[in-house]
C-alpha cells in the first residue's frame, strides 16, 4: 500500500524532470537512457540550451474543483513552453502534504 502511494508522485516527478531537461537543454533523456540499455550509444551533446522556469500550483484550502479555465489562452503566451493540470472537474482538492498534491504545472523557456 505505501508503495503504491510513493510511486505515484515519484512517477509524475520523474516526468516533469525528463521534460524540464527536454525542453532546457533539447536532450530526450528516456530515449537517450534506452540507447544505454541496449547497448547503443547515447547521444548527450546539447542543442541548445535555455533557461527554463517550472512554476506549480497548488491550493491552500480544501474543496471540489469547480471548473478549469484559459489553458489555451496561457498556452498563447510566447513563453509558455506547456501546462500539465493533474485534476479533473469535480474532484476534491487539499492542500499539499507531499510532492503528488501539485494540481496544475506550467513551463516557461527563456532563450540565452
Amino acid at each position: 500500500m505505501i508503495d503504491e502511494y510513493v510511486d505515484g508522485p515519484q512517477y509524475l516527478l520523474e516526468v516533469l524532470v525528463n521534460r524540464l531537461i527536454e525542453i532546457g537543454f533539447g536532450i530526450n533523456l528516456v530515449q537517450e537512457t534506452i540507447k544505454l540499455y541496449t547497448s547503443q550509444i547515447a547521444s548527450l551533446v546539447q542543442p541548445y540550451q535555455k533557461y527554463d522556469y517550472v512554476h506549480y500550483i497548488t491550493v491552500n484550502t480544501t474543496g471540489r474543483l469547480k471548473k478549469v479555465m484559459d489553458k489555451r489562452r496561457a498556452l498563447r503566451y510566447e513563453r509558455v513552453e506547456g501546462i500539465y493540470i493533474k485534476t479533473r472537474k469535480c474532484a476534491f482538492l487539499s492542500s499539499p502534504l507531499s510532492m503528488g498534491r501539485r494540481y496544475a504545472i506550467k513551463s516557461n523557456p527563456i532563450t540565452i
